[in-house]
This record gives C-alpha cells, structure tokens and sequence, in this order.
C-alpha cells in the first residue's frame, strides 16, 4: 500500500509539472514586427491583444487587433497607466506633469513620492508648493516657446535667428527646434540648403531638463544645447558667419509654462 501511494504521488508531480511547462511554453513567444508596430506571437500561435499583458515580468497594452501601443495612455477601468515609447508601462516617475506610482496607475489628489501635489485629474498643481520644503523656491519653465537671438553678445542686427520650440506633448523631454534666420529686411535666408528657406530644424532630447543634445534634420550633425530653466538657451551652433564663437543664446519673448517649482537646496521636483 504504502509504495503504491509513493507511486502515485510521485504520478501526480511528473504530471503536474508537465503541465506546468506546457502552460510556461504556451506563454511564452517571440515580438514580431507588421505594418502597424510591434505585436507578440505565442508558440502557440496566439497572440495578445486588447488588454495588459506581462512578457518576461514588464507590462505591455495591445490594442484590439493585437498590436502594441507605445508612449500611451490607457484607463482599463481602474486607473489610468502609461506606456513608454519602449511599449513598456511607466511605474515609479513623472510622465509629464502627471505621476505614475509603483502600480503603474496615475496618481490623483495626492502628494507624489518626491513631494507634489497632483489634482483630481492626476495633474501637476503648482500652487501647492512642494511638502515639506522651504518657502524660498525657485520656479522651472518647460523649454517651449518664441526665442531668438537679439540679446547676444555681439550681435549684429543684419542677422537675426528666431526660433521656434515644440515639445512633445506627451514628453516634456522631447522637442523639436525650428529656426527662421531673417536679414533686416526681413527677406528670409538658411544656413545651410538653399532649398529650405526657413533655416534647420533639430530634434532635441534630454534626461534632466538642462543639457539637451539633437541632430539637424538638413547636415544630419549633433547639437548640444543648455536651458537656464527660465528664458535663456545656448545651442553650440557650429561656427558660421552669423556668429564667431560658434554659440547662439537665444532669449524666450512668449510661450513657456511653468513645469515645476523647487527649493534652492536643490530637492527634487517635477519631471
């Protein structure tokens, strides 16, 4: 009796770990590439699809045909989840002006970790201030906005650059820079391409908000750029005759919002 139970135990875990295996194998997949983006493909031959799905321990959301969305924001029903542009979701940081928390779900009408207010809506409240800090605070202005370059040291008022900074509006860390570059007479000129009237464009990007880095879409060559946090920017241009050193500084004459507020002890904020 007693080597007959031993048997059939020893039956039931070679079963249940067979099975435990099939199940790891039928969920187990490879990303493949369509005409739409990235979609996932059991070994099974299933695949994801509208909804959230864990591939080896990270979250991602398929939509309803099966392919997957990135730099997205999704509400299942229990909170809205953002999903990164690596199609991974967001836990733990700022997206924005809006606060993902370790689950993944946006905050709302709370302090963040890091001490932030966020409304109703999930939404950065600057009036607020920052808890537990200091009255003495220094406000931080999101990169966007109207500049140009009429405050530089010597500068000449024949050749004026304006420029023009989108930001992502998903992203306040990703911006495009659109240059005018314009005589007195207003007739407009380029750098580089006399086939582009309207100067370069570059697509900038950065990890902390003051030193960015981007590549001209005309001469394919990368830029560092420098924000002061409040109205002053300073491309390393490279050298031409419209400026010796080889630096635009432009000032901000319109556009801009405030992104976030910190103490002068320099601890933390928003982003």
């Amino acid at each position: 009796m007693k080597l007959k139970k031993t048997l059939t135990t020893l039956g039931l875990t070679c079963f249940l770990v067979m099975m435990f295996s099939l199940t790891a194998l039928a969920h187990s997949g490879v990303w493949e590439w369509g005409d739409y983006g990235w979609w996932y493909k059991y070994t099974n031959g299933s695949y994801p699809k509208d909804g959230i799905y864990t591939i080896d321990g990270k979250k991602y959301y398929f939509d309803k045909h099966g392919w997957m969305k990135e730099n997205y924001w999704y509400d299942p029903g229990s909170g809205w989840r953002y999903f990164t542009g690596s199609g991974a979701m967001a836990h733990d940081q700022w997206v924005g002006d809006y606060y993902v928390g370790s689950d993944g779900i946006m905050l709302t009408s709370t302090w963040t970790p890091d001490g932030y207010y966020v409304d109703a809506t999930g939404k950065y409240d600057p009036s607020k201030g920052r808890q537990g800090s200091s009255d003495d605070i220094c406000e931080y202005y999101s990169i966007d906005g109207y500049y140009d370059n009429r405050d530089q040291s010597g500068y000449n008022s024949d050749k004026r650059v304006d420029l023009w900074v989108d930001v992502n509006p998903s992203d306040d860390y990703l911006a495009t820079l659109n240059f005018g570059l314009y005589m007195s007479s207003g007739t407009p000129y380029d750098l580089y391409d006399s086939a582009n009237p309207n100067g370069d464009t570059l697509n900038m990007a950065t990890a902390d908000g003051y030193e960015w880095g981007g590549r001209s879409t005309i001469s394919d060559k990368w830029y560092d750029m420098t924000y002061n946090g409040k109205d002053t920017i300073t491309l390393q241009w490279r050298s031409t005759a419209w400026t010796s050193s080889g630096k635009l500084v432009f000032k901000r004459r319109n556009g801009g919002r405030i992104l976030k507020t910190w103490d002068y002890e320099g601890s933390g904020g928003v982003g």
